[in-house]
This record gives C-alpha cells, sequence and structure tokens, in this order.
C-alpha cells in the first residue's frame, strides 16, 4: 500500500529539469478500481483469439496494485477489457509515468498506450501513441499512429498510417527475469515533442510539428502530412494480450508462454507545468 505523504508533489521534466506538478494520480490502493478514473471498455476492435472480460481473474486490485491477467482455459484465451480513462478522464500535455511489471515471457503482448479522446478531436482521424508495446524477447516498440474511423467512438477504421517505430532492447542478461521486475515507464508530451521514457530515461522522440511526418502505412494516397492530431487529448489504455508473431514470427503463445500473463501496475501519474497542460472530466 502507499503512504499518500510520500507520493511526490513535483517532479523536475526528465528532459530540461523544469518544475512539474502532480495534477491526477492513481496509487490503486482501493478493493476496486475508482470508476471516476477508470473504464473497462474494449479499445481493442481486433479480437485475435482473445476473449475479454471484467472477472477478477482478468483484472484486480491487490495490495496497491492492478493486476490484469490472460489464462488460457479450453484452448481460448481470456483478458481483461482494456483498463481505460476512455469516458472518465483526458489530458493534454505532461509527463505521465507508471511503475509496472510487464509480462516478457515468449508470446506476450503487453501494452500502455493512448488515444486522441473523441470528445476532444479537432481532427478528421483518432491519434494513438504506444508507450510501449512488447514484441520479442526484451524489445518494446514505441509508435504514432493515425486512424481514420467510420465511427468516432466504436470505429472500426478505414484507414491507417502509422510512422516508423522506436524501440528499446533490454540487455540480454536481464530477460530471464524482466516479466518480475518492475521498471518505470513514461510519455512526455509538449506541443513540438512526444518523448518515451524507461526507467527516466529517453528511448524515442517524436516531432509533433507539421515538420513530423509518418513513413509507413496502410492508407491510401501518399497524403500523410498534418500532425495537428497530436494536439488532441488523450486517453489513457492498459492492456494484456497474445502475440501474433508480428515482428518475431517465433513469438506466439505456446509451450514457452508463462501463463497466466500477469501485467501489474503499482502506481500512475501524471505531472504538468504550471504555465501549460490540462486535466479534461470526460464522464459527460
Amino acid at each position: 500500500m502507499h503512504n499518500e505523504t510520500n507520493i511526490p508533489q513535483t517532479l523536475q521534466n526528465p528532459v530540461d529539469g523544469s518544475p512539474m506538478q502532480l495534477v491526477w494520480h492513481d496509487e490503486f490502493d482501493g478493493d476496486t478500481l475508482d470508476s471516476t478514473k477508470w473504464n473497462l471498455y474494449d479499445r481493442m476492435w481486433s479480437k485475435n483469439r482473445v476473449i475479454t472480460t471484467t472477472d477478477e481473474k482478468n483484472i484486480t486490485l491487490q495490495d496497491g496494485k492492478v493486476i490484469m491477467r490472460t489464462w488460457k482455459e479450453d484452448g481460448i484465451y481470456t483478458s481483461h477489457k482494456t483498463l481505460t480513462t476512455f469516458d472518465r478522464m483526458s489530458f493534454r500535455y505532461g509527463y505521465l509515468e507508471i511503475r509496472a511489471m510487464v509480462p516478457f515471457s515468449r508470446g506476450a503482448f503487453p501494452a500502455f498506450w493512448l488515444q486522441s479522446a473523441w470528445q476532444h478531436r479537432s481532427v478528421d482521424y483518432m491519434t494513438e501513441v504506444d508507450v510501449f508495446e512488447v514484441y520479442k524477447a526484451g524489445y518494446v516498440e514505441g509508435t504514432l499512429h493515425k486512424w481514420y474511423l467510420k465511427d468516432p467512438v466504436k470505429g472500426p477504421h478505414f484507414r491507417h498510417d502509422w510512422n516508423t517505430p522506436l524501440s528499446f532492447t533490454f540487455p540480454e542478461s536481464q530477460w530471464a527475469s524482466l516479466s518480475h521486475e518492475y521498471h518505470l515507464w513514461g510519455f512526455l508530451w509538449d506541443p513540438k515533442t512526444i518523448r518515451l521514457t524507461v526507467d527516466g530515461k529517453t528511448f524515442a522522440t517524436y516531432d509533433i510539428t507539421d515538420a513530423g511526418d509518418f513513413q509507413e502505412g496502410l492508407g491510401v494516397g501518399d497524403d500523410r502530412t498534418g500532425m495537428g492530431g497530436f494536439q488532441d487529448p488523450m486517453i489513457i489504455n492498459f492492456t494484456n494480450w497474445v502475440g501474433s508473431g508480428f515482428r518475431d514470427k517465433s513469438w506466439v503463445v505456446g509451450d514457452g508462454t508463462e501463463l497466466p500473463l500477469t501485467f501489474t501496475v503499482d502506481w500512475i501519474r501524471l505531472y504538468q507545468s504550471p504555465t501549460a497542460g490540462e486535466v479534461f472530466d470526460d464522464r459527460g
């Protein structure tokens, strides 16, 4: 459990050292999720052999942590519905950080990611920022996406563009223990740049001015410029999926997978500059 008096109320910006203030957080100290902050609502529109539930076996609070588990039962994988601030809270700018124990066994596909809130979009697409997705041993990727949706809330998409992913690989000597270690994962956002961090160090930097551009895509045509959507307020998502072999064909659920896949978040904290940043109540 967490002692509120020990939660840092201020933090130095990881890049320039400027002061930031705690504006939103959850220490997961209760018996149930705080429904003013969180929703269990699927944000993964492709099921990929996974059934999602709100059952305690898939998501529960215990000892001041939220624990998300993926099981296999009768050949079917079950995970939790997306743990999300969708229709609860969104924010613009700041430093969002979690302390988490992330599954890295073969076939794991956990993710900490954000999407632009439908209530606040200024463009005709939904943005997505993957702080991390696990795709192979000791390896995570961060990526920016644009999703052009048939329905602004429910989807699905008719076009999808993304930029070149940036990655981080832990030293191979850590791979065997990674699933049982806590690390800090962060998202630093200002009007010009998105930076992704692990243990306080930046591993990915993205230009979100109009000079920034996407290098890959599944969309049609060549019009991939314009980064205005990455100024729109974003919601927070956690998922704990199974791997498809997208980056590594051997990275699929099988005999080498440590089940249940357990994704544990100790806390989540959002800090913002006193002169920039907003938090929105989307419960309307």
